[in-house]
């Protein structure tokens, strides 16, 4: 039997044992790719495209680090559409960092996946030998879940998606999720309506107890995901920038303080669109990014993007 529509492959990364040193310093600055695919390569159907970029996933970089821990966790949805009835397979490519020159490979290898020889929620560990390198091993687990964590209300999804349980997102409900994964005190989830071509990426960050100044952290925050966005999109304007918004007094995230709002335009390859921003700060501690994009010119646009991640953002249910 094939994976299932609503299964969901979580692989943790624990930890590389003795990896190649790649710097003439005598270590690497390792980093691991992480990627789902069919047993047998063929092209994807247009329709794929985007769910598809949730199927390649990478970790964090560890500086000077031969013997490098990880523990993180990258969760892959929709993985029933590579499944041909025999399982998927799994590549891990390791990588050294390098900041003047081209990273360079120091490792890889893979498993296969078959869902007939496996438990739901049961945890598997393996240690995977590296091959086209001198040495090297990676220690790590994976697991499957059945996905049906989301209940509907009012149009809305809530996603209960991490591992540690950290909060249930709201989405549209005719959106569809891409991808989720959590990254040190970072839980990311990327939604989206692939007919009307609107994105929606959430974003919850632990904050230390010391940094709690919202005002330098929205700074930081929103510079560090305008310099991010100009990496992908060839233009980038503010429309506009409101640091006074109030959440709706009866909103269900009662842990709001703070929410500093900007309205984008963008442009990607001749496509105009919509953005809004949102940086939300809570007096639980947690940092919460939202960004709602939609095209300007579509048959679908109605330049809801603000409404929408107003009650998207307010919408979210921590859990701890």
């Amino acid at each position: 039997m094939p994976f299932k529509i609503f299964d969901t492959l979580e692989v943790t990364i624990k930890n590389g044992v003795d990896l190649e040193a790649a710097d003439f310093n005598g270590f690497s600055d390792p980093y691991v790719i992480v990627q789902t695919k069919a047993l047998v390569d063929e092209k994807l159907p247009s329709y794929l495209k985007e769910a598809a970029k949730g199927w390649k996933q990478k970790t964090s970089i560890k500086k000077k680090d031969l013997n490098p821990t990880w523990n993180e966790t990258k969760t892959f949805h929709s993985v029933y559409c590579l499944d041909k009835g025999e399982g998927i397979k799994v590549l891990f490519k390791v990588f050294d960092w390098d900041m003047l020159s081209r990273d360079d490979a120091i490792g890889k290898a893979e498993i296969v996946i078959n869902f007939d020889k496996l438990e739901h929620n049961k945890e598997y560990s393996e240690t995977l030998k590296l091959t086209d390198c001198k040495s090297g091993s990676l220690n790590i687990t994976y697991k499957v879940v059945n996905f049906n964590q989301c209940r509907v209300e009012s149009g809305y999804q809530y996603h209960n998606l991490f591992t540690p349980p950290v909060a249930e997102l709201c989405a549209p409900k005719d959106f569809s999720l891409l991808s989720s994964s959590s990254v040190g005190v970072a839980s990311v989830a990327i939604f989206a309506n692939m007919k009307k071509g609107y994105v929606l990426l959430s974003t919850l960050t632990k904050l230390e107890s010391g940094d709690l100044d919202f005002a330098a952290i929205a700074k930081n925050m929103s510079e560090d995901r305008f310099r991010e966005m100009r990496k992908e999109y060839s233009k980038v304007d503010i429309k506009s920038r409101d640091e006074n918004v109030n959440p709706d007094p009866h909103c269900k995230n009662k842990f709001i303080t703070h929410i500093l709002e900007f309205v984008l335009n963008v442009e990607k390859k001749g496509l105009k669109m919509i953005g809004t921003l949102r940086i939300v700060g809570h007096s639980n501690g947690y940092l919460g990014i939202y960004v709602y994009m939609e095209p300007q010119e579509s048959l679908y646009s109605s330049g809801s993007g603000q409404t929408e991640l107003a009650r998207i953002s307010e919408s979210t249910i921590f859990l701890n």
